[in-house]
Parts: C-alpha cells; structure tokens; sequence
C-alpha cells in the first residue's frame, strides 16, 4: 500500500482534462517559514502556510509578518486563485465602476472573473475590499479546482449550515473529500470571515492532502521522448479495469537535482493492446535541459537530457519517399544547425548520395528524400557536435494507383512532359523502370514527341498546333499485370497569353477618381474597372482595363450594382455585392458596398503645420480632400479670405484652387510686402453660405530677412522625389529650390544661384537624373534620364558639398505583355487583303500609359510597326512592337496601307496583311517585342496565315 497526492489521481482519472495539476515541492524545497515573525513553530497552520508560500500562492507583508489571523479580501482572493492556476493577468477588469484604474488587483480580478471563478455583486460592483466568508471561500474552491463530490464517502454535515444556504452544496463537497473538518466547535461559521491561515489550509488540504490507494506494481519505465514516457506493468491490466481508473493507481512525479519534485501534467494516455504498457505524453512539460529522477510507483529512471544528444532516430521509405527525423535534446538545441545524409549502399566511407541541411525546430529535426535507390542505405543524422547512423532498405514500389496531374499545357514549348503520381506520390518514369514496370502514356491526339500517339516519357511535341485539348492515360505494367490511369483532359493554351492569375483591380468613378474605401453611391457615374493586374502562365506581367482583355464580369447581386462586358459598374441600391472578373478559368473578386446617399466633403488635411514667411515671400501648400468615405473628392473649390493681424491689416493672400481627381491641390500663399504680424488663415468651400470653416492655419509675418539657414526643398508641396523615365507618366520632372530662413525658421524665399556663381548643382548619377543651373529665385530642374535608380543632388562651393538630397528614378514604360491573334486566319481575297482588325484577338500592356493609343505604320521592308502615341502631344511616344510575314512559298506577303493615312493611323481596319497574286501557301505571323529605341526585345508571338489568292 502506498500514498499518492489526490490532485494527480483526479487529473489521471479525468484522462487529459484541463484539471489543475500542482507542482509539488519535497520537505528539502519547502519554503522556510521561519522568515514570518508571527508564526508560531509546531502550529497547526506550519505545514499549509509553508506549502502556498513555496509554491508562491501567498506572500508575507512588508513588515515580516505573515498575518495568519488576518481576513482575506475579494482582491487578495482574486490574486491568490490567480496564481494558483497560472493565469494571464495582463488584462482589465472593465464593467466594474469600483475598481480602480492600474489597480494592483486589476489582472487578477479581470483574470478570475474571466475564468468564471468570481462573480460581481447584483448591482454592478465587484467590492475589492470586502472581506471573504468562510462560505464564500468554500464556493470559490470548488470553482477553482473543479471538485466533486465523493458519492462513497460518508457524508459530514454541520448545524449551522443551513440547506437552502447559497454555498451549502459548496461546503458539503469540500467535506467529502476530507478537505475541511470545521471549526473545533462542530460548526463551519459559513457566515465567518476566512482567516489567511484557514484559506492557506483549504487549498494546502486539496493539493496535497494524501489518500490511501493501491498502486500498479511496475516493472519498468522508459523514456520515449523528453516529452513522453512508457510504463511497463509487471502484469497486464486486468479485464474490466478502465485506463482512468488504472491511471488512479499510479504515483509520478520527476525529482529534480534541487530537491524540487515535479508532477509532469499529463496530455494524453493511452494503453497497449495487450494491456501491459502505458504511455503517459506530457507536452506543456518537457523536460529537456533537465537532469533528475523519474519516479513511478517507486521504479526510479534517471534522465539527463542537458546535453545536446539524438534520441529516436529513424528512416522510413514509403510510395518513393523516405523520411528521415530525429528527436534532439538539450537545452539549448533548438536552432541549432545540422545535416541529415544518405549513403547509398551503407558505405559512410563514400560522399554522401544525398543531403539536406537541416535545423532543430520544436525539438526534432526531419527531412525528406525522394527516389533513393533500391537497396540497403545508412542515414547519418548530424545536429552540432552529435551524430547518429540509422540502417535502413528502400524496396521495389508496388504500384496501386495512378492519376495523370496535367490540366494544362503550353502550345508552343520544348521539353514538355504529361504529370502523373503514383499512390499519391510524384515519381519519375525512372523510378518506377527500377523497381520493374514499363511505363507508358496513351493519348487521344499526336501529341507526343515525334507526332505519335503514345509515348515512353510522356514527353510532348514542341509544337501543338491548332489543337485546344486532349484526353491522356498512364500505365504502368509488371509480370503481366497493368495498372492504368483515369483519363485526364488537357487543355491547350498558349502560356504567353494565358492568364495564370489576376492578382488586383481598381475601381473609378466621377472624374476618374480611384475608389479607396470599397463604398459606392447611388449617385456615383462613369464607375468602371480598371487597372486589372496580374501574370500570364509564362510569368509576364499585364495591366489592362475592363474593354482591353478578354474579361468576363459578372454580378453576385444586380439589385445592388450590375456590371457590364467591359467592366462598366452602375449602382442600384443600397447593399454589398461581389464583382467577379474571369478570364480563362481564373477569377478575382471585388467586393463592394453601395450606400443610398450623396457624397460630401468629411475632411481636409494638410502636412502643413503653420505658416511662416519674411514680408513679401511666398509659399505653397498642399491640401487633400476626402468624403465620408475616405475617398477623395475631386473637384473641390478651396476659398480663403486674406488673413489681417490685430490692426486689421493684411499680412497674408492665399488663391482659391480646386482639386483634382486625387483629392489633392496645392495652395499659393504670399506674405504682404510691409505689413508683418500674426493671424490666422481659414479655408472654406467656395459657395458654402455658412462659411464652415474646414481647415486653418497658424500664420506669421515677421521683417527679419537676415538668412540663418537654407535646405533644399520641393518648389510645389504636392509633387515628391520619384521620377519616372516614361515619357507618358506626369512626373519626368521636378523642381526643387533652395530656401532661405531666417533665425525664427521662417521663410525668405529662393537663394539667387545668378548672384553667387561659386555654387554648382550637379548630379550623382547622370543616367538616373540630369540637373539644370539654379535661377536667381533658388529654382533648378531635376530630369529623369534614361535608366531607373537613385540620384544625389548635390549643391557645392568649390569641392564642399554644402546641401544635398536624393532622387528615386523608376521606369514605368509601357510595353506588350499579352497579345493574341485570332484564330483560323485565312487570305483568300487579293483586292482587300487580310484586314489587321481581322488579326488581332487580344493586346494588353505594362506600365503607364497615359491618354496614349496604339498608332500603326508601315515600314519600308512592309513591316507593320506599334506605337504608343499621347493623344494630346504627339512627340510624346514609345515604341512596342513589329509585325512581320514570313514565308518561304508565299511571294509578296506584307503589310500596307488600305487607305492612305498619311502615314500613321490608330485604325486597325487601315491596315492590311496582303501577297501576290495566285499565292498559295503559309504565311507565318509574327510580334517581335521592340525598346523604344528600336532594338528587339524578343519574339513573343507567332501565328499562321492560310493563302489561297486567285
């Protein structure tokens, strides 16, 4: 017969139930209450309060003492409770009015509440400072530890505890379990405060309070893990006996070097089939970078787990893959490189067949190795200084199942192979050839290399034709038994044209403005898509809008919003509804809401803080305009009156201005010649009767024009230091100025370059930024060149750099990134020719266009030449591409002009692809990507012509 702690018995019996299990601390770690000059030794409270003390339940007062007749408050009951069960104490106590703010209670009461062991009082508060019942604690513990009552013990009543008390259920189950025996005077006094003493006994009484029982005889442990355990019994557990009930019977606990005796909290157990090992898994207390005794019903298992060292080493093969993990112990391992290798043959005096670098992750380390060789092989796991070899055999794989994985192909691309798995598992033909079967792949069109049907390699011809799918099978054939596929379509598609996915899309409306918030009105027009992004199967990138691909849209809701085939959103009412977008199988969804009600101005901001000026300087600002939405507001009129000093004179002007379709408009303010002071500037909406004011600003005018400093600075607040190479984006250029202040930081205005010529502006890097000379208002010109990067701007005396700032460069050209042309193309007409219109299926373009629409010519060599060309500046232009026929049995095949169009046109229809007369043959089509230079960026796509020419 033995003892054992009942609150590891009750977790046991509850399997792995979230039961409290305490860790219990040996006579030599017991905390020395002779700390607390109050105590007495020998008395009955000694072992209890010696007990929460060291497990850090109580603490003693600043005085010394520990008070063991004092009472418990709520907050100090709240705290204890806290500490008991380890709760998180980070958080608030809200809905009480009577806690204090930043409390030192506050943690454990929110923490307490929230685990459902303190309640508030019916009015609201929860009284921090009221002191505990008897009763009430009694109730408070069988919350806590979740106790039951003992339906085989006899039961223990007291007088003055009346039935229909609110805790006489409470006290009864703490009675039962033998965990209170009242007062000396036969009663409880439920109704009498709880003393420090008493409540240290309450919960000392719980957690270790020891019970008779009859333990498992057993014959040994082993450890599996730092996290697991197995018990071995000296004799297989007895039909009928439950595995809680034979848990009950066990006594664990792990002894540590500093005497401290651990109760490892179990997460799981479970029993053998034959009933004579069980396995005890205790995650939340691993017991690596620890060294002790593990005890179990008196069978004592020394561990060292400190030292970095492999444990459970182990290679499994299965389907082609084998696995190679290792447990790693130690209390630093975690993080720790390592390598895990294979030798083939088991020869570890050879280089390693195969290796993977490798690193501790939640204390184990693993890696995969796909179609080793059959045969006999080590694995070698090294981790820091440590290793371990484990022999293992890759056998023949017997194949079960196969499945073709290819859904699409490209229609134009070399080395292209049919997918399959085997058993789940991606294997080579090879592999499947070593271990005896003949692998081949059965199609429904010749599609394989060599214009056939079927295929050892499932290699597929560099050229596809016209073909859109077809259907394909595997087989795999050993010792006359044939295993086979179901069949697979595959599609056809030609990848530079494919979209892989659409990975974003804007939404305009009104004036062009970009939707920010999501939210669309009844009242909003022109709203369209815009702007979808995303890749193609071969990786390139498009940017097109809704009328440009061939996209597909549809509505989740038209009651809400319809939508229609070139993205034109109209809303309806008031709602959420999804915009899908479609193109070849893939899909991107908008989410929208549509709110029944006008848009109106909800905020302007500014960056600008106050204004500073000398009399006569000037200045500007940028303001940005938003709705209730958050979107901005385009079209918005600024209005401002002049601002006048406490004379009344006016010190400051500032024009109107109207924002664009950004929400955003820089303000021209200039300070008065003569009159200095301080006032205010406010900015209303033109028109606005009532004149709310939506932005002000601090203004000051001061005479002092004597300079004190001087920085480099944007000429116009709304512009930045990103410049773009293209010739259509709007930021090619910036200017910038070097500004003068005076001593209080206010503005002087622009250092005069002309008046001091000892100052040269230059640029860092020429081929990102070009500089022009500063003019006698401190303004220069920066430009961007003809390559992205960054620039410094420096502005030097002789070889000192005396101001400087950096220029980011970026390179938005536009070019073709998706294009298809039509199918069946045919040219059977000598007078008109193949229209180009009739040629084009699809184009869709990178980077920044601006107002730019392609514009075609014909070269000398007939070659029909792409432009994009700015409808409102047509210097402003960047080449993309060229068109060209080849053929080697069509004489004449070329591009001209139907109509002239002095040379240039944007109309597809004033182009024509044409040939001799009585030509007959193929013509190949193809668009050559060109720079704007005219260099050729590469062939991207390719089609036949059909020519039948009477």
């Amino acid at each position: 017969m033995a003892y054992q702690p009942k609150s590891y018995r009750k977790f046991l019996a509850t399997s792995v139930a979230t039961a409290l299990v305490a860790t219990a601390v040996a006579p030599a770690a017991s905390a020395d209450t002779s700390q607390f000059s109050d105590l007495v030794e020998g008395a009955w409270y000694q072992d209890a309060i010696s007990y929460v003390v060291s497990q850090g339940y109580f603490q003693g007062f600043p005085d010394g003492t520990f008070q063991p007749g004092a009472s418990f408050t709520r907050a100090q009951a709240a705290s204890v409770f806290a500490n008991i069960l380890d709760l998180d104490t980070t958080g608030n106590a809200d809905g009480f009015p009577d806690l204090v703010d930043g409390a030192w209670y506050q943690g454990a009461v929110a923490a307490t509440v929230e685990a459902g062991i303190f309640n508030g009082y019916p009015d609201g508060t929860f009284r921090p400072n009221a002191d505990i019942t008897r009763g009430e604690f009694a109730a408070l513990m069988v919350r806590a530890y979740g106790l039951e009552m003992d339906e085989d013990a006899e039961g223990m009543t007291f007088p003055d505890v009346s039935a229909n008390y609110f805790a006489a259920d409470d006290i009864a189950i703490l009675a039962s379990l033998g965990i209170v025996q009242g007062l000396p005077n036969g009663n409880f006094g439920p109704q009498e405060d709880v003393t420090r003493a008493q409540g240290a006994a309450f919960i000392y009484n719980t957690e270790i309070m020891e019970d008779e029982v009859e333990l498992l005889e057993v014959a040994n442990v082993t450890a599996n893990s730092t996290t697991e355990f197995d018990i071995t019994l000296a004799e297989a557990l007895a039909e009928g006996v439950t595995l809680e009930e034979a848990a009950g019977r066990l006594d664990i606990s792990v002894v540590l070097a500093d005497g401290t005796v651990v109760v490892p909290t179990a997460t799981d157990i479970s029993l053998s089939e034959d009933r004579t090992v069980i396995t005890v898994e205790h995650a939340e207390d691993d017991l690596n970078g620890l060294a002790g005794t593990l005890v179990v019903n008196g069978f004592e298992l020394e561990f060292d787990y400190t030292a970095l060292a492999l444990v459970n080493v182990a290679a499994m093969t299965m389907n082609g893959v084998t696995t190679v993990s290792a447990d790693v112990t130690g209390g630093n391992a975690e993080g720790t490189e390592g390598m895990i290798e294979i030798f083939a043959n088991g020869d570890t005096d050879a280089d390693a067949a195969a290796s993977v670098d490798v690193e501790v992750e939640d204390g184990m380390v693993e890696a995969m190795f796909r179609e080793l060789p059959i045969g006999e092989h080590v694995a070698r796991v090294t981790v820091g200084d440590v290793t371990e070899d484990v022999e293992f055999e890759v056998v023949a794989i017997e194949v079960e199942e196969l499945v073709g994985t290819t859904e699409v192909v490209d229609n134009d691309t070399e080395e292209q192979f049919l997918e399959f798995t085997t058993n789940g598992e991606m294997l080579s033909v090879a592999y499947l050839e070593a271990s005896g079967y003949d692998v081949e792949f059965l199609a429904s069109e010749d599609v394989f290399e060599g214009g056939n049907d079927t295929s050892e390699t499932g290699e597929l011809a560099d050229d596809l034709g016209t073909l859109t799918s077809f259907d394909y099978q595997v087989t795999a054939t050993k010792d006359d038994e044939t295993i086979t596929s179901a069949v697979q379509t595959v599609q056809v598609r030609d990848f530079e044209t494919t979209v892989a996915q659409i990975d974003s899309a804007e939404v305009v409306f009104g004036a062009g403005v970009t939707l920010q918030s999501g939210t669309l009105t009844t009242s909003d027009e022109n709203v369209s898509i815009v702007n979808i992004a995303g890749q193609f199967e071969d990786g390139g990138e498009f940017e097109a809008a809704g009328n440009e691909l061939d996209f597909e849209f549809t509505t989740s809701n038209p009651n809400v919003a319809l939508v229609d085939e070139d993205g034109n959103i109209v809303p309806v009412s008031a709602g959420n509804v999804t915009i899908t977008i479609e193109m070849d199988d893939v899909e991107y969804d908008l989410n929208l809401t549509v709110a029944d009600e006008d848009r109106m101005v909800d905020s302007v901001t500014t960056e600008k803080e106050n204004i500073g000026l000398v009399i006569g300087a000037t200045d500007n600002f940028m303001i940005e305009v938003t709705d209730q939405f958050g979107d901005a507001v385009s079209g918005f009129e600024a209005s401002f009156a002049d601002v006048e000093n406490a004379d009344d004179d006016v010190i400051l002007t500032a024009a109107n201005a109207t924002t664009n379709n950004e929400g955003t408009v820089t303000v021209n303010v200039a300070a008065d010649a003569t009159n200095e002071g301080s006032g205010t500037l406010e900015l209303v909406e033109a028109g606005d009767l009532d004149e709310e004011v939506l932005l002000s600003l601090d203004v000051l005018v001061d005479g002092d024009t004597d300079v004190a400093t001087r920085r480099i600075e944007l000429d116009d607040s709304s512009e930045d230091l990103q410049l773009d190479v293209n010739t259509f984006a709007e930021d090619q250029t910036v200017t910038l100025v070097l500004n003068e202040y005076n001593a209080a930081g206010l503005k002087i205005g622009g250092f005069d370059f002309d008046a001091n010529p000892q100052f040269a502006i230059s640029s860092s890097n020429t081929s990102a930024a070009t500089v022009s000379a500063g003019n006698a208002d401190g303004e220069f010109t920066v430009t961007a060149g003809t390559q992205a990067g960054t620039a410094n701007i420096r502005i030097t005396e002789g070889a000192i750099t005396r101001y400087q700032t950096a220029v980011t460069v970026v390179n938005t050209t536009p070019a073709i990134t998706g294009f298809t042309f039509a199918s069946n193309l045919e040219l059977v007409d000598e007078l008109t020719g193949l229209s180009f219109a009739d040629i084009v299926g699809s184009v869709a373009y990178s980077g920044v266009r601006g107002d730019s629409e392609p514009t075609y010519t014909v070269d000398g060599d007939g070659r029909l030449v792409v432009e994009l060309v700015s409808e409102a500046d047509d210097t402003q232009r960047v080449l993309v591409g060229r068109f060209d026929a080849i053929s080697t049995d069509v004489s004449g095949a070329e591009f001209i002009e139907v109509d002239p169009v002095d040379g240039e046109a944007t109309d597809r229809d004033n182009f024509a692809l044409v040939a001799d007369a009585g030509e007959e043959g193929t013509v190949v089509l193809r668009l050559t990507r060109l720079n704007n230079d005219g260099s050729s960026r590469g062939v991207f796509a390719t089609t036949t012509v059909s020519v039948d020419l009477p």
